[in-house]
């Protein structure tokens, strides 16, 4: 009895009153006959009796509805309430049939979105205009879910692709890796270009050296060419000087001998008596003949002497002449030595500059790599690098090696140590999310940073790079 409903309970004893109502009812009649009193008490059982089929008729529509509820909570919203009522019952099945139709078209809508979302097909939006309350609050929220959903889809494909793309071939890093080796075969040869422009530039200071003592050299023989030349032009006015002095003694010695051919005619016009005479004016005309044989003699020697002094003259002047144009050659050759040594000297600088810019641009190479590395093993989930401190990388090693052969003098040197340890620590603190388990989602927060600050790091390392570059380089003028 607990177990039925009350309508139920109503409809029992409604039963039980009409049985009870008739058997009295039959009973009066039977003793008391029919009267105006056993009238209004089967009017009283007439309108028992029709509470009794209304009565019926409402445990009918609440089966139905009853029946309906079973089977939504089976999972089947497509049954619908039939029944003909009227007032709030009425009222309760167009509700209802009204919440079932709402209810199945969302349960459609959410489905075939979600289906289609799923299958990563489409990303409808469904219409939320057509529902009602909790529906179209529900509906809103399901858009917000799937319009994420498909920026989580994009985003995945995205990252499908660059993976996709980073695979082929030898991908970004490989050809980096490429580029460095190729880098590394060319600084073999600058090398040597710096090698040579180092000796091309000593070779050429030499030879300046050289051709400035042949220089000088010229310069001494030219003055010892002046001065003979001096020496020279004296000795042939000495020489001329003693010509007039020989023509003097010559001009003598021919008046002598006249003198002494007169005296000679004189004595022998005298006899006896100029005998004597003519002795002395007889040896006087031979030392006259002497004397002119003589000053013939020293004539004859002065010319040549003169002759000899006036070539020796000319040969001094044309060697003086081929020395000044010999200087004059060599002071052309000597500044077109200059140029050619400071152009050596300006090659030997540049030489050196792009050595040291292509070693620098080697060492930003092998920092990408690592960088791009260190990016990979987090969003792949996959060590593509082992930790490691600042002193072990490839830009560690040419720091310590022919970086501070080249560049330890200079100011950014120094520098870049801290912002390098710095980057090695952060990159070896990311590197622990992802092994030995995977521990990026819950600490991507941290990540970020670590990467945001890797980056800072990097930036401030790159310019004191530069720094090195521009303090190395030989101011030319």
């Amino acid at each position: 009895m607990n177990s039925l409903s009350s309508l139920s309970k109503i409809q029992y004893a409604n039963v039980i009153s009409l049985c009870v109502f008739t058997i009295g009812l039959g009973a009066e009649i039977y003793h008391y006959g029919f009267d105006i009193m056993r009238l209004i008490n089967l009017a009283n059982f007439a309108l028992a009796w029709y509470m009794f089929i209304n009565i019926r008729n409402v445990q009918k529509t609440i089966h139905k509805v009853t029946t309906v509820l079973t089977d939504a909570d089976a999972g089947t919203f497509s049954n619908r309430l039939d029944y003909k009522e009227g007032g709030e019952l009425e009222q309760m099945r167009l509700s209802f049939n009204n919440f079932a139709i709402q209810l199945s078209h969302y349960m459609e809508e959410i489905s075939s979105s979600i289906k289609e979302a799923s299958q990563k097909k489409s990303y409808p939006q469904i219409d939320s205009s057509v529902f009602k309350g909790d529906f179209k609050t529900n509906i809103e929220t399901t858009n917000e879910a799937i319009a994420n959903m498909e920026m989580d889809t994009q985003s995945i494909m995205a990252t499908d692709i660059n993976d996709a793309i980073g695979n082929i071939g030898t991908g970004v890093i490989g050809e980096l890796e490429l580029l460095h080796d190729d880098l590394n075969r060319s600084i073999h040869y600058i090398d040597k270009i710096v090698d040579i422009s180092k000796l091309t530039e000593s070779n050429a200071h030499d030879s300046i050296d050289v051709i400035d003592e042949i220089t000088q050299k010229l310069h001494s023989l030219i003055m010892s060419a002046d001065t003979s030349s001096q020496s020279i032009t004296v000795l042939n006015e000495k020489t001329r000087e003693i010509n007039s002095v020989v023509d003097l003694i010559k001009e003598i010695a021919e008046q002598t001998n006249l003198l002494a051919l007169n005296a000679a005619i004189e004595a022998a016009r005298a006899g006896e008596h100029g005998r004597g005479f003519a002795v002395v004016a007889d040896e006087v005309r031979k030392l006259a003949e002497r004397t002119q044989k003589a000053t013939s003699e020293i004539a004859i020697s002065i010319q040549t002497l003169q002759q000899d002094a006036s070539d020796l003259q000319e040969s001094s002047e044309s060697t003086n002449e081929i020395a000044q144009k010999s200087l004059t050659s060599i002071e052309m050759f000597t500044r077109t030595f200059d140029d050619f040594s400071r152009g050596a000297k300006e090659a030997s600088s540049y030489a050196n500059s792009i050595e040291s810019m292509v070693h620098v641009l080697l060492a930003k190479i092998d920092h990408t790599i690592y960088k791009s590395n260190a990016y990979t093993s987090i969003i792949r989930r996959q060590k593509r690098l082992e930790p490691m401190n600042h002193t072990q990388c490839h830009l560690g090693k040419w720091y310590e090696g022919t970086a501070k052969e080249k560049f330890s003098k200079t100011s950014g040197y120094s520098k870049v140590h801290a912002p390098h340890a710095e980057i090695h620590r952060l990159v070896n603190i990311n590197l622990a999310y992802i092994h030995p388990t995977d521990r990026v989602i819950a600490n991507h927060k941290e990540i970020i940073d670590n990467f945001t600050k890797i980056e800072e790091n990097s930036l401030a390392m790159y310019g004191y790079l530069e720094d090195m570059i521009k303090e190395s380089q030989v101011k030319l003028y």
